[in-house]
């Protein structure tokens, strides 16, 4: 080998090792000061993360500009492992915990701003619609208005039949009802469902369907149950399938708000051959009411009722000796269904927002004020979770970074909302 291939050797190999010496330093820095990954064995931010060990990748640094509802790292300086917490209130707000939802200067906390990312309870594409909801199944294949539903469909991808041509309005066995009670429960790394012990005020429900035929009055309903109060989405469509407009009711008749749906990419309904898939969703969350109805291919909006309301009704009881003390719900709590038409469902979900337990000092018995650079900070799975309700604010300066994601397993990998 000459001198020239020997120098130009020995050039690479100086260069390789001062690229891995630069690379493996920028490694260490990057680990040590801005990104790191941490490995999560506490329940309590559960189910946004799931405490068997899942690792969270942090990025370091004080985050500016922070919201409510935002995940932070926090180092309470006790010589702990960081932990992760959600942003519940902001400096120089005043918090009050009431019956499960937050106040923020006498204002319920979901009015002040978009509410917290929901909890999943059902998701028909993990669990099994029949063992959650209850409906009338067809005998031996035929439809009836008193059994209008069938499991046993021919295409993949429906989930349900409805055919409820012949369903005059106001009969339920159009609806199916969810069997179980709405709980602070959530389904954990494994995709079991973990049980709550309390009672969730607030909730939601969405389902994707396409239509297959329609007679007069046909009607889709997304339902739910608050205390005494049941409200209903309901998007209506006229008998020649051309039109059709979506409201919202409390209670039988009382329309809150009401839209006609228009746009040029609408699908048509007929006999001929089914709409496309639309999803229709209800929203109860902080006395607000919230329906939406998207096209599923497109995932355009095709519209959105939002319309806010005081209180609900108590639920005194029925009989003639009601009970002088307000309940709480009693019936199935969240229904969808239709009635008039022939339809398909697909993607059924029943979802709950955060509920905060009113335990510790801080923020439960009466109002709490903080101050111009403290955060409130609770966890996800309230009833298992040591936050700001027990040891009060933090200071800005303990907070430390932000979760980015789930990086590991690789099959959890996803962001962090």
């Amino acid at each position: 080998m000459d001198m020239t291939s020997q120098a130009k050797k020995r050039n690479w190999r100086a260069r390789l090792l001062t690229w891995s010496i630069v690379v493996f330093l920028a490694l260490l820095i990057l680990r040590t000061f801005v990104i790191r990954l941490y490995n999560v064995e506490s329940i309590s931010m559960e189910p946004t993360i799931h405490g068997d060990g899942e690792m969270v990748l942090v990025r370091f640094g004080a985050p500016k500009d922070l919201k409510r509802h935002d995940m932070v790292v926090i180092d309470r300086g006790e010589g702990g492992p960081p932990i992760v917490k959600r942003v519940g209130g902001l400096p120089g707000e005043a918090l009050h915990l009431v019956d499960g939802d937050l106040f923020v200067d006498g204002t319920r906390a979901g009015k002040l701003g978009p509410p917290a990312p929901p909890v999943t309870l059902f998701d028909s594409d993990r669990m099994a619609i029949e063992e959650c909801f209850v409906f009338r199944l067809q005998e031996d294949g035929v439809a009836t208005p008193d059994f209008p539903w069938d499991l046993d469909t021919d295409n993949p991808d429906v989930l349900l039949r409805l055919n409820a041509l012949s369903l005059q309005p106001g009969r339920e066995t159009g609806m199916m009802r969810y069997a179980s009670e709405l709980r602070d429960s959530y389904i954990d790394g494994e995709g079991a469902l973990k049980k709550g012990l309390n009672t969730v005020n607030d909730a939601a429900v969405a389902f994707e369907f396409r239509v297959v035929d329609v007679a007069p009055g046909a009607r889709i309903r997304a339902r739910l149950v608050e205390e005494g109060d049941t409200f209903e989405a309901l998007v209506e469509i006229d008998a020649e399938g051309s039109g059709y407009s979506l409201r919202i009711e409390r209670n039988p008749g009382e329309v809150l708000a009401t839209s006609p749906i228009t746009g040029g990419g609408l699908p048509s309904f007929g006999a001929e051959e089914p709409s496309g898939w639309l999803r229709l969703s209800l929203s109860n969350v902080d006395n607000r009411l919230v329906a939406t109805l998207q096209d599923v291919a497109t995932s355009e909006q095709l519209v959105r009722l939002q319309v806010d309301y005081d209180a609900n009704r108590p639920y005194l009881g029925v009989g003639p000796n009601p009970g002088k003390v307000p309940v709480r719900s009693v019936a199935s709590r969240v229904g969808v269904g239709g009635e008039a038409l022939e339809m398909d469902l697909r993607r059924v979900e029943v979802m709950r927002d955060l509920f905060v337990i009113p335990v510790g000092d801080f923020g439960v018995q009466r109002s709490f004020v903080l101050g111009p650079s403290e955060y409130f900070l609770l966890g996800d799975n309230s009833s298992k979770s040591a936050d700001s309700r027990l040891w009060g604010p933090i200071q800005a300066s303990a907070i430390i970074g932000r979760p980015l994601r789930i990086a590991l397993p690789l099959d959890r990998a996803r962001p962090l909302k």
